[in-house]
C-alpha cells in the first residue's frame, strides 16, 4: 500500500502507461482528467501489453491555505501596530518566515502569523514576503508598508499679546505626537527679550 499526499485535488497522472482504478478488480480505468479525492485508488501499470496487478494507493488530499489579508497599511511611528498575516484552510500545522527582516520593533509570530509591534525608527516603503510552511507545502504572499512619522498638529494656534516690559509666559501645544518633541523656530525671530524652550 502506498499513501501519497496531495495539495488540493489534482488530475491523475499516468506515469509510464500507470492505470488508475476506484476498484481493486473489475471496473475501467479512470480518465486522466479525473480530480482525485482523499481515499483509495488502485494503479496498474501495462508492459509489452501485459498489465500487472493493481496496487493499493492510499491518497490525501490537503487544501492549499490561503492569507486573510493580502495588504497592509502603513505604519506610524511610536503608535501599536497589528497585521494579520496567517492563513486561512490549513489541515496542517503551519509555520511562518518573513524576508527581509521586519522594521526594528515589529516582530513575526512564527505560529500564528500575526505581525506586530510598536515601530521604533522610520522606514521606507519595503516590500515583506511572508511564507506559511504546511508539511511540503509553501504559500506566500507580500505586504509593503512604510514607518512614518505620525501626524501632528499645532492645538495653539495663537499667542496672546504682552504689555512692554511685563514678564511673559505661554506654551504652545502640539497633539499627535508618540514621543517628546523638541522645539525650533523655522521662519521669523521672537522679540527681543523672549526665548523659546
Amino acid at each position: 500500500i502506498y499513501t501519497l499526499s496531495l495539495h488540493d485535488a489534482l488530475p491523475i497522472s499516468t506515469g509510464t502507461a500507470i492505470k488508475w482504478y476506484a476498484a481493486a478488480t473489475g471496473g475501467t480505468a479512470l480518465a486522466t482528467t479525473t480530480a482525485l479525492e482523499t481515499g483509495t485508488y488502485y494503479a496498474s501499470q501495462t508492459v509489452s501489453g501485459c498489465e500487472s496487478e493493481r496496487t493499493t494507493v492510499s491518497v490525501t488530499v490537503i487544501s492549499t491555505p490561503t492569507f486573510t489579508n493580502t495588504t497592509a497599511d502603513n505604519v506610524a511611528l511610536g503608535q501599536v501596530y497589528s497585521l494579520n498575516a496567517g492563513v486561512t484552510g490549513n489541515s496542517q500545522t503551519v509555520v511562518y518566515s518573513v524576508s527581509p527582516a521586519l522594521a526594528a520593533g515589529l516582530t513575526l509570530n512564527t505560529e500564528t502569523g500575526l505581525i506586530s509591534g510598536t515601530p521604533t525608527a522610520v522606514t521606507a516603503s519595503t516590500t515583506y514576503t511572508v511564507t506559511a510552511t504546511q508539511g511540503t507545502c509553501e504559500v506566500t504572499q507580500s505586504y509593503t508598508f512604510s514607518v512614518g512619522c505620525s501626524s501632528m498638529t499645532f492645538a495653539t494656534s495663537s499667542l496672546p499679546k504682552r504689555d512692554y516690559n511685563q514678564s511673559y509666559l505661554q506654551t504652545v501645544a502640539v497633539s499627535g505626537n508618540t514621543s517628546a518633541l523638541t522645539y525650533t523656530i523655522s521662519s521669523g525671530t521672537v522679540p527681543a527679550g523672549f526665548t523659546l524652550s
